[in-house]
C-alpha cells in the first residue's frame, strides 16, 4: 500500500508540474499619506479557455481573508479575469480599492465563481504596503536559485516531491536579515504566471532544512502565460524585469533610486 501511495504522489507531482494554463500573481497595494490607494494588476489566468470552456463569461467573486467583497471579475474569452465594470481592466478603481478591509502586510485572496462559494478558480495574496516602506526586489532567477533552468525544475511539484534543492546556501538567512532590518520583500521572476503557485511553494520549502524559513514577500511573474512568456519575455529577460520594476516604481510614485531598491 505504501508503494502504491508513493506512485500516486509521484503522479500527482508530475501532473501538477505540467499545469501550463492557470495561475495568479500576487497583488501589491500601496497606501499613500493622502489616503490614495493604488494597486498592481489583478493578474489571474484560468484554464477556462482550454479545459473548462463552460466557464467563459462567468462572473467571479473576490474573497479577501475569507470574506466576500463587493469586487467582481469576469472570465473573458482568453480565460483571464477582468473587471467588466471598468472597461475590462485588471485593476479596480481607487474608490473601490480603498473600501476593502485590508490588513497591513499579507492578505489572502480567493477568486470564486459567483454564488458558488466552494468553487475556487484561483488563489493568491495581496500585500498592503505604505508609500514610505522600503522595498528590496529579489530576482529569483539566479539569485535565489543557483541557475535559471535548474531552479525551474527544482521548484516544480515533481522536484519538490523528490526533494530537489537548487538554492544558494544561506539565502533564507540573508532574506530574513533583510526583513528584520525593516524592508519589504518583492520576489521577481521571468517565469510565466502558470508557474506562480509552484514558485510560492518552492520559496516556502527551501528554508525548512536550515530552520530559517523564507520571509513572506510578494511574488510577481510574467503575466503572459507559458508559451507567450517563452516567445516574448525570455528573448529579453533584462528588459522585462526593468519594465516590472518601473511598474512597481509607479505605485510608489517615487524615483527608482528612492524607496525601491533592487538586489
Amino acid at each position: 500500500m505504501q508503494a502504491v501511495g508513493s506512485i500516486g504522489n509521484m503522479w500527482d507531482g508530475f501532473r501538477e508540474s505540467f499545469d501550463f494554463v492557470s495561475g495568479a500573481n500576487d497583488v501589491i497595494v500601496i497606501r499613500h499619506p493622502d489616503g490614495r490607494t493604488v494597486s498592481s494588476p489583478f493578474s489571474v489566468q484560468t484554464n477556462a479557455s482550454t479545459v473548462n470552456r463552460h466557464l467563459l463569461g462567468k462572473d467571479v467573486d473576490i474573497y479577501l481573508n475569507g470574506r466576500r467583497t463587493q469586487l467582481k471579475m469576469l472570465i473573458n474569452d482568453d480565460g483571464r479575469l477582468v473587471f467588466p465594470q471598468w472597461d475590462n481592466t485588471l485593476t479596480p478603481q481607487a474608490s473601490a480599492l480603498g473600501q476593502l478591509p485590508l490588513r497591513d502586510g499579507k492578505n489572502s485572496i480567493d477568486f470564486r465563481l459567483e454564488n458558488q462559494e466552494n468553487t475556487v478558480i484561483a488563489s493568491t495574496f495581496l500585500f498592503l504596503w505604505a508609500k514610505h516602506d522600503k522595498i528590496v526586489v529579489v530576482d529569483i532567477d539566479g539569485t535565489i536559485t543557483r541557475t535559471d533552468a535548474g531552479g525551474v525544475v527544482a521548484s516544480s511539484e515533481l522536484g519538490l516531491k523528490m526533494g530537489l534543492g537548487h538554492s544558494h546556501e544561506g539565502v533564507t538567512e540573508a532574506m530574513a536579515a533583510i526583513e528584520s532590518a525593516g524592508y519589504r520583500l518583492l520576489f521577481l521572476t521571468a517565469r510565466p504566471i502558470t508557474r506562480a503557485d509552484a514558485t510560492r511553494r518552492y520559496l516556502n520549502a527551501i528554508g525548512k532544512d536550515s530552520g530559517v524559513p523564507m520571509p513572506s514577500g510578494a511574488l510577481i511573474t510574467s503575466a503572459l502565460g507559458t508559451f507567450n512568456t517563452m516567445a516574448a519575455v525570455w528573448k529579453d529577460i533584462k528588459s522585462y524585469k526593468v519594465r516590472q520594476l518601473m511598474e512597481v516604481q509607479e505605485l510608489f510614485d517615487c524615483p527608482m533610486t528612492g524607496r525601491a531598491h533592487c538586489c
